[in-house]
Formats: structure tokens, C-alpha cells, sequence
């Protein structure tokens, strides 16, 4: 179970459903004392892990990696920040291996705690 700031659920409303699917996902396998140690790790997603729990997904490597480029646009506005933190610094695709990385902007985790 995540439990989610209001402000991970406002920034939601901007993201379409299956980035919101891909975020929820990728916070469920964060380390995030990793990326606070400064072992910036990236988050995998395979794409036969997306069709386990997305079960309606035909094409589970399209469709993470629609959900991974809308992901890393989306921001999120914490208070006493002046301009909103992106989720993810970037986003490696890996076709022939079906998956995705994803790195995790320490902004976004520091301003999380």
C-alpha cells in the first residue's frame, strides 16, 4: 500500500490514467534512502510486470512506454516551492529488453520526506 500527499494526488489530475498506473507502480519499488545517499538508482518496469497488473494492456512494451513519456513531463507543486519539481529526471527505454527505467528527480523524493 502507498500512502499518497494530497499534493502526488493533485498532480494526478493532470496525468493521463496509465501514467498515474506507472507512477503508483514505480513508487511501490523505490528506494528512496538510495537516492537520498546519493546512489541515484533507476526504478525498472518490465512490460510483462505491466501486463500482470494491467491485464487489459495489449501491447504491455507500447504501452509503459506512452505511460513513462507522459510521466516524465508531469510535475508537481509542493508548498514553498517557487516552481513546480518533475517526478523523474529521465527515462531509459529498452526495447529488446522490454522494459523501462525510470530515474527519479531527488528534488521531487527530498521535497516527498
Amino acid at each position: 500500500m502507498i500512502n499518497m500527499p494530497n499534493k502526488l494526488i493533485e498532480a494526478s489530475y493532470k496525468m493521463p490514467p496509465s501514467a498515474m498506473h506507472l507512477r503508483t507502480l514505480a513508487l511501490s519499488k523505490l528506494e528512496p534512502l538510495s537516492y537520498l545517499s546519493g546512489i541515484s538508482n533507476p526504478v525498472t518496469i518490465f512490460a510483462s510486470e505491466w501486463q500482470e497488473i494491467f491485464i487489459e494492456s495489449e501491447n504491455p512494451y507500447r504501452d509503459i512506454k506512452r505511460a513513462a513519456s507522459a510521466f516524465s513531463k508531469a510535475m508537481v507543486q509542493f508548498e514553498g516551492k517557487k516552481e513546480p519539481i518533475k517526478f523523474l529526471d529521465k527515462v531509459v527505454y529498452e526495447s529488446g529488453k522490454g522494459r523501462v527505467k525510470l530515474y527519479f528527480n531527488p528534488e521531487f523524493l527530498v521535497s516527498c520526506l
